[in-house]
């Protein structure tokens, strides 16, 4: 969908509680975070400064805590909306990511300052991250669309990783219930004061369990729990080029392999990417960095299916009624899907800090290329077990997009005890060379074709304010636009198998 958000909130809090740096903090820790500072405010807020409801899982908190994964850990913070079912288990292509209610696709995720978005269904890919290289995670609850544009709705997360300091190694190893285990190897690698390497390989792996409650499981003959295994290899290198030039560059290869529901239920992603990090200092007080990503995915989708054999002929699925169960039971595939889509990105961010009044200035630009194709093939119902699969349609959709933004941010206190925060960020979205097309199988019939280009643009400001009343409370309140584009599922999808595609056309709607 494409739509916008305007959003005013104010809220106060006692010192201990100002930056909440975690559900899991103790009160010493607590006191000790009013010197952490937010890299995703992008100037170096203090977290008991953030104009937006803030909380920082440290490193520590990670490592007391029983979750093996980023989302349940995520499970623990305050505010955030997730399913019961577990990310690992759940379709990537419709897990979600929600935060103080508001729907999917509206909480930006990011590693590093990087997005780890899935291109195609704007999900969070959660598969990539293993606990064990995380040094401590910032959450944002409200919109940051002026800063950060598509997708930072209801707030945001920023991933931020270890940094290699030396050459030693650590191993993490960790059991659960339904056949849950993972372990992880992070090896460091100091070549010299100029160049570190980290090599890190990991694996998740899951049973699962079946979702389906016991009373209702005749309505799903034969189904099974959903497993998954996630692999993730990834080898980063932390350079100096200069006294004042320091990156980073990140290459790293990743798998996600789920079997959903049934026999013929698989979801296989492999997705290869990389990132680059350059840091210029100029001065004290001003600084450049540049960023860039790309990410290749290849989803290969089967969804299955099983139906109650008749003698009388035919075979009813799981809207059948009681008195057809039996055990005749037909499985099949409902829908083959083979995807492959891409993304390329990059983002340019001038900071520089005056004095106590104009505290600071930040300026941006951003650039990110999305592009997809999408063969699907569609299954109906078996009319005997004979001849399990009939084929109904083929689908096929392409579709490129592109997305470009320009931001400022700008701190001012006007008193030692005020903080006023402006930021502005323009947005513009293209949507291009699109094509649907769905052919009927029984008649060869094709409908569909060519689709026009779209394109949005829109400007979403932002204010906060962070105000210290007395030296044990403080308020702190924000007004601000947030943005969100369709993705691929919304512009590249033909759904159903009628005599035309039905593309969902979800930008003519508002939220």
């Amino acid at each position: 969908m494409y739509g916008s958000l305007m959003v005013c909130a104010l809220a106060a809090a006692g010192p201990a509680f100002a930056e909440d740096a975690s559900t899991q903090a103790s009160p010493d820790n607590a006191t000790s975070l009013g010197t952490v500072t937010v890299s995703a405010s992008l100037n170096q807020t203090l977290a008991e400064d953030m104009p937006l409801h803030t909380t920082v899982i440290t490193q520590d908190d990670i490592k007391n805590s029983t979750s093996q994964t980023l989302d349940q850990l995520l499970r623990t913070v305050p505010g955030f909306n997730f399913t019961g079912v577990p990310a690992a288990i759940s379709d990537p292509t419709g897990q979600q990511t929600k935060m103080r209610g508001l729907g999917n696709a509206k909480v930006l995720v990011l590693l590093d300052g990087i997005p780890i978005i899935d291109p195609f269904y704007l999900t969070t890919q959660f598969h990539k991250v293993a606990l064990a290289d995380v040094d401590h995670i910032e959450v944002i609850r409200g919109g940051t669309s002026s800063l950060w544009g598509n997708m930072a709705v209801a707030g945001m997360v920023n991933i931020v990783t270890k940094r290699p300091s030396d050459n030693t190694g650590v191993v993490t190893v960790g059991a659960g219930n339904h056949g849950t285990a993972s372990l992880s190897w992070s090896q460091n690698f100091k070549v010299s004061d100029a160049l570190a390497l980290n090599l890190a390989v990991n694996q998740y792996r899951t049973d699962g369990y079946i979702t389906t409650p016991s009373p209702y499981r005749w309505k799903f003959p034969r189904q099974r729990a959903n497993s998954a295994r996630d692999t993730n290899i990834e080898l980063s290198a932390y350079f100096r080029l200069t006294h004042s030039l320091n990156g980073f560059l990140r290459l790293g290869n990743h798998e996600q392999d789920q079997h959903i529901g049934y026999s013929y239920g698989r979801n296989l992603q492999k997705n290869p990417d990389g990132a680059l990090g350059l840091d210029q200092r100029f001065d004290k007080d001003s600084s450049l960095s540049l960023r860039a990503w790309a990410q290749n995915v290849h989803f290969t989708k089967y969804n299955g299916a099983t139906c109650y054999y008749q003698l009388a002929g035919g075979c009813l699925n799981s809207n059948a009624k009681d008195q057809v169960v039996s055990n005749d039971v037909v499985e099949y595939y409902s829908q083959y899907g083979d995807l492959h889509y891409r993304e390329r990105g990059s983002s340019l961010t001038y900071s520089r800090f005056f004095n106590a009044f104009f505290n600071s200035l930040q300026v941006g630009i951003d650039y990110r290329h999305l592009s997809a194709k999408d063969s699907e093939s569609f299954f109906a119902t078996p009319g005997s077990p004979e001849i399990p699969q009939v084929l109904n349609a083929t689908g096929y959709g392409r579709g490129e997009q592109t997305f470009g933004g320009a931001f400022v941010q700008a701190k001012v206190s006007p008193l030692d005890v005020l903080q006023l925060t402006f930021s502005g960020r323009y947005d513009s979205w293209r949507n291009t060379d699109q094509v649907h097309t769905l052919t009927k199988a029984s008649t060869g019939v094709v409908s569909g074709g060519t689709l026009p280009s779209s394109s949005k643009s829109a400007f979403n400001p932002g204010l906060g304010l962070h105000y210290d009343a007395t030296d044990t409370w403080s308020f702190r309140g924000a007004t601000y636009k947030a943005f969100r584009a369709p993705g691929f599922n919304n512009t590249t999808r033909s759904y159903g198998v009628g005599p035309t595609p039905w593309p969902i056309r979800t930008w003519d709607r508002k939220p």
